[in-house]
């Protein structure tokens, strides 16, 4: 396999260049083919890939994103911890309004269920008074239709007594003539 060397697309070590137009820079893919040497390295263009290199561009690289976060500490992350402290906070004194306003409520349903069955206790208390009190006019208005019935009809009782006693005194006196007649046509 030693001298075995081909030309191969690999997918993996496609290479991104940067290519000149009339537009500026532009990012275009190229294809590259890699020599494969099975016995070195894979090697692109006299290029063999390494591990990190600790030089001066690893520094660099340190340098820049520190520079980066530093950046974006002052331009996004402290902005967006101050908006959400601001959300948290209009959302806890929402939260403390709505518990307010929902013991108040609860106060002012309170008051109106204590209203109200106090009011249910006026309203049948004073309509007992006020059957009792019809009850006694009732039984006052029976006993003087009562009594004033017993006067008519203890007058009527004198008066068809009167007419009784009238009518047989009237009625002794005309006996002994209608017995007369009564006999005189029995007899007769």
């Amino acid at each position: 396999m030693a001298g075995l060397k081909k030309r191969i697309p690999s997918p993996l070590l496609r290479l991104y260049t940067l290519v000149w137009d009339k537009k500026g820079f532009d990012r275009q893919p190229k294809k590259s083919y890699c020599r494969v040497d099975f016995d070195q390295k894979f090697t692109t263009s006299g290029w063999a890939p390494t591990m990190i290199d600790l030089d001066i561009t690893l520094v660099v690289q340190l340098i820049n994103f520190v520079l980066i976060l530093i950046i974006l500490n002052f331009m996004l992350i402290k902005p967006i911890r101050k908006i959400i402290a601001q959300r948290s906070e209009t959302i806890g004194k929402m939260v403390t309004e709505a518990e307010q306003f929902s013991a108040s409520a609860q106060d002012k349903l309170k008051n109106y269920e204590e209203a109200l069955a106090e009011a249910r206790k006026a309203g049948t208390d004073q309509r007992i008074a006020v059957k009792d009190a019809a009850t006694d006019e009732e039984k006052s208005i029976i006993d003087a239709a009562y009594k004033e019935a017993q006067k008519t009809l203890g007058a009527a009782r004198e008066d068809i007594k009167k007419q009784v006693d009238a009518a047989m005194t009237d009625l002794k006196g005309k006996i002994d003539s209608y017995a007369k007649e009564a006999t005189a046509k029995i007899l007769g």
